[in-house]
């Protein structure tokens, strides 16, 4: 919301104090309907909510005009957008026009109001602080009912942060990552949240989706690192399946008998890793010279107790 239009149109909404749609925005000044609707929404609730408020502390303390450090502290804002604010408000002596009147005869409690649910926002950071994450948890979700929560990222952030740490919790974490990434797409520290979160679910359960996930957050934060570990997990668990592989039985049955095809062992051996399979044999019965039927390798001719050896063919 930086350039130069995109102000233009800003001043023109808070000077009409009305509503602006999408539609007429997008008419007016000739630009996309994306854009337009983006500008709407914006208008409509963050910076016109910025601006009234600006105004209804600075009618409250006359003293405190032009104080870019009392905008900051009352509004909970970066000293960027409390310079603009404050800007704004000189340019068209809003704190001497019928804007700032109407504002503070109609609107005289909702200071109060603010001050009462800001103490309350900043008791979900203590929590998350102080790692009491269900506190935390709970109180957000408590704030997120009322009608007027308009949370800043610093409490989203407590509150991602405490959905992770908090044991059992971490899925939903993901799921709300991925709702406030749709609302705020420029905050590139959540999909590194999404990614540590994703690869450490993908590490403790073996999860291939899991970690191919985390390396698409990372890919979007530009977390090199963070990429780099997922692609090493990834070789982990593959090299492990595969081992886990080469060390299982597969049991057949020949003869009445139940034993492995690659070690020709019983399935009493079913929980001790089979030496056959990695040296590639096949085990089949087999009728010696004498009549009698012996469990060898159809391949090399080696008895069972050669399995821990290669077959030679």
């Amino acid at each position: 919301m930086e350039d130069k239009l995109s102000i233009e149109i800003i001043e023109f909404y808070l000077l009409e104090d009305r509503k602006l749609n999408s539609v007429e925005i997008s008419e007016k000044y000739n630009i996309g309907t994306n854009r337009a609707k983006r500008l709407s929404e914006y208008l409509n609730t963050e910076c016109d909510d910025l601006l009234r408020k600006a105004i209804q502390y600075l009618i409250q303390d006359d003293s405190a005009k032009n104080n870019i450090d009392f905008l900051k502290s009352k509004l909970n804002i970066g000293s960027n957008r409390a310079n603009r604010i404050s800007d704004f408000i000189n340019k068209h002596d809003l704190l001497d026009s019928t804007y700032s009147l109407n504002l503070s005869l109609n609107k005289t409690d909702s200071i109060e109001e603010e001050l009462i649910n800001k103490e309350d926002l900043n008791e979900i950071i203590k929590f998350y602080t102080n790692e009491m994450y269900v506190e935390a948890i709970e109180s957000y979700e408590n704030e997120a009912k009322k009608a007027n929560f308009k949370p800043t990222i610093e409490l989203i952030n407590a509150y991602l942060w405490s959905l992770y740490k908090n044991k059992g919790t971490e899925h939903k974490a993901l799921e709300n990552i991925e709702l406030y990434l749709k609302l705020y797409p420029k905050n590139k520290d959540w999909n590194d949240l999404g990614g540590h979160i994703c690869l450490w679910l993908g590490e403790k359960n073996n999860d291939l989706d899991l970690l191919k996930m985390a390396s698409k957050y990372y890919t979007k934060s530009k977390n090199i690192d963070g990429i780099s570990n997922c692609n090493k997990k990834v070789n982990d668990i593959k090299e492990h399946t595969a081992q886990k592989k080469i060390e299982q039985h597969i049991f057949k049955s020949s003869r009445g008998e139940m034993f492995c095809k690659f070690c020709a062992e019983s399935e009493y051996h079913k929980d001790i890793p089979c030496e056959g399979r990695k040296n590639e044999h096949n085990y089949i019965f087999i009728k010696s010279n004498n009549g009698s039927w012996d469990l060898k390798c159809n391949k090399c001719g080696n008895s069972k107790y050669g399995n821990i050896q290669p077959c030679s063919i």
